[in-house]
């Protein structure tokens, strides 16, 4: 069976690949030197640009002038171990299967008692839904027929969206193998992050305090919550891996 191997670009692990394919994705460019790769064999990830064959020498001497930018993931566990479960999923099932196979079978209860205990439960749990519904319901009435009228809606002056533009936030996140974090807002939506590894441009919303960042043409989204000079919130990607993130005006 031929070698699997894993890369990791754009703050995403990819994989499992052959050799060729790992080539082929190097000469096109979507491999790149600084990017990390693993395989079975290796103990740890290391720089694609290390793979013998896997690059020119041209391609060495350009990614040694561009140290300054390299990031890492060497601290991250292998594919197999997060990402590529369904690689051992055999195992498991032999496994389970000879751990029942050892342990005596517990009495199951009764299967019409347990139905009639979920049933009154489901109904229970309506009944308190419908009343905390019909009691927010008719806060929420009381509210704009006697309070609305009478209090004016507090704003913030300026705006949360009328500071953002020409702002630069900087912190940090908590996505393995990064750590810097950078937000360089400008005005039409538009948001540029500064992160361990690159520079990348994305868009911008605003709703109240919270503000969604979009990079990558979506693959990466942050939620932050701001509450005066600073931001909080979390971070996913395409592959459902979260984080969090912390920045300060």
């Amino acid at each position: 069976m031929a070698t699997e191997w894993f890369y990791a670009t754009n703050k995403q692990q990819q994989g499992p690949v052959t050799w060729s394919e790992l080539r082929e994705l190097a000469e096109v460019g979507i491999l790149k030197p600084h990017d990390l790769v693993w395989s079975e064999n290796m103990e740890e990830w290391g720089k694609a640009i290390n793979q013998a064959g896997l690059f020119t020498d041209e391609d060495a001497a350009e990614t040694a002038t561009k140290s300054n930018k390299a990031w890492s993931i060497t601290d991250a566990k292998p594919p197999s171990r997060r990402n590529q479960r369904a690689l051992e999923m055999d195992d498991e099932d032999e496994e389970d299967e000879q751990e029942a196979k050892r342990k005596p079978r517990k009495r199951q209860p009764d299967r019409s008692q347990m139905a009639v205990g979920v049933k009154v439960a489901l109904i229970l749990a309506g009944i308190v839904f419908v009343l905390l519904l019909l009691v927010s319901c008719g806060g929420v009435l009381v509210y704009l027929s006697f309070g609305a009228a009478k209090e004016p809606i507090a704003q913030m002056p300026g705006g949360i969206v009328a500071n953002l533009p020409n702002t630069t936030w900087t912190g940090r996140e908590t996505l393995q193998g990064f750590g810097r974090l950078e937000f360089r807002f400008r005005a039409g939506g538009q948001v540029t992050m500064i992160d361990a590894k690159e520079t990348s441009e994305g868009n911008y919303a605003v709703q109240g305090n919270t503000v969604t960042m979009r990079f990558l043409g979506g693959q990466v989204t942050y939620t932050g919550i701001i509450d005066g000079n600073i931001m909080t919130g979390n971070a996913r990607n395409v592959q459902n891996i979260a984080w969090t993130f912390n920045v300060r005006r």
